[in-house]
């Protein structure tokens, strides 16, 4: 019969004893059993733990959580050739059976009893062990076991629970016969204002913020009393020395010195056109001419398509035949442009190669998927190649010079017929 072994532990290996079958008693040393277990009832199955020999017919399977991990009955079941198979149980647990104080049981501490932090003990007198009994202050009467009502300050470690939320609404006498009355938290007090607008906060002695409504804002601060940006910016400004400047109300048509910003005659030379239309007199007359010296344009012209037709019908033609002004670059060879069709042309070695190659590569050159460099290789292979596997039904052909590279495997029958080309 096994023993308790605590669930999913690793600490505790499980033994058994494999006999000799010829006198069913002798230990059996030496053996490799083939070793399954049944866990709560469950199909036997090969162990996670490792099994091997510990002597004189004993053998372990070594601790595992796996094999562990089901509470209940843990059946093992070992055969090896040359002796009796070898049946035992073991019953996993929720405890700890190797540990002495509480086997592992959380409700139980692991203290020794009487001790600190250990299960609490009786003398003869049916006491318990560390409990002074008395009637007396700061003593448990073990009749009615209760501690008195009243004690002492040196009765007391650490502190005492108080109800809060009935002492902050009693009524405190202070030192000189000054009472203050309960504060039950309300942050609503009365605020007062006064006939001439101003916020009387006398009587206000709260730490909480103060809330004002819209009534009481308006109060404090009568229309009357308001300013109006939007009325402000729009106002005339009287600057020093008498000058009046007009409001200036955002509009792109403001007057600028007495004449209308869009005539030209308006404006100084040197100075840039907004997008105003010209007559053809503002454009040509007088010193603001286009074609004066002292008019400068700071953006571009723009044409209009009939514009631009206009300009380009003036623009005058040059034609190929007309080689006047032209010049030829260093780049010119005389001799590239004296060349004519048929003219002999040699090549250097690397063309020709280049030529070669183009050749024996092109794709598909002698049927779909194979180029004439391979051609040649495939044939020359089973003309002139090391052969191998004659007669086998299966013949292998190496390329050229290179016994080590298969070019073609062909399987042919009896009569030498191919039925299968293989080509490397």
């Amino acid at each position: 019969m096994g023993y308790p072994i605590k669930q999913s532990s690793t600490a505790q290996p499980l033994v058994f004893l494999m006999v000799a079958d010829d006198d069913h008693l002798t230990g059996k040393t030496g053996l490799s059993p083939t070793v399954t277990l049944s866990k709560a009832g469950g199909s036997f199955a090969s162990p996670s733990g490792a099994v091997s020999e510990i002597g004189n017919g004993w053998y372990k399977v070594a601790g595992n959580a796996t094999d562990s991990n089901t509470l209940g009955p843990l059946v093992l079941h070992a055969s090896a050739s040359g002796a009796d198979d070898s049946d035992d149980r073991f019953d996993v647990v929720a405890f700890d059976p190797q540990v002495a104080t509480n086997l592992g049981l959380s409700a139980l501490p692991t203290a020794n009893p009487g001790a600190n932090g250990g299960v609490p003990t009786v003398d003869g007198n049916n006491n318990v062990h560390g409990l002074v009994p008395g009637t007396g202050t700061g003593q448990i009467n073990m009749a009615s076991g209760k501690v008195p009502a009243t004690l002492a300050s040196s009765d007391v470690t650490g502190n005492v629970a108080a109800d809060l939320q009935t002492i902050k609404t009693q009524t405190v006498t202070c030192g000189a016969g000054v009472t203050v009355g309960a504060f039950v938290g309300n942050a609503t007090a009365a605020i007062a204002v006064t006939a001439a607008g101003r916020l009387d906060v006398g009587l206000w002695l709260g730490t909480a913020p103060l809330s004002l409504s819209s009534q009481q804002v308006q109060a404090i601060v009568p229309d009357t009393q308001k300013v109006d940006v939007n009325t402000i910016k729009t106002q005339a400004v009287t600057c020093s020395a008498s000058i009046t400047v007009s409001p200036f109300v955002g509009s792109t048509g403001a007057a600028i010195n007495g004449t209308n910003a869009n005539t030209l005659s308006s404006h100084d030379p040197g100075a840039t056109l907004g997008t105003s239309t010209l007559t053809q007199a503002q454009v040509t007359g007088g010193s603001y001419a286009l074609n004066s010296s002292s008019f400068a344009f700071a953006a571009a012209f723009d044409f209009t398509s009939t514009q631009k037709t206009s300009l380009n019908a003036a623009t005058p033609a040059v034609t190929v035949s007309d080689k006047t002004g032209f010049a030829l670059t260093s780049a010119y060879d005389a001799a590239k442009t004296a060349a004519q069709a048929g003219d002999a042309m040699a090549l250097t070695s690397s063309e020709r190669n280049s030529t070669a190659d183009a050749l024996l590569d092109r794709a598909n050159g002698i049927e779909t998927g194979v180029t004439l460099r391979q051609a040649i290789r495939y044939s020359s292979s089973i003309l002139v190649g090391v052969i191998s596997g004659a007669g086998t039904g299966t013949e292998v052909f190496k390329a050229i010079g290179n016994s080590g590279t298969t070019r073609v495997t062909v399987t042919v029958d009896s009569s030498g017929n191919r039925s299968v080309m293989v080509l490397a």
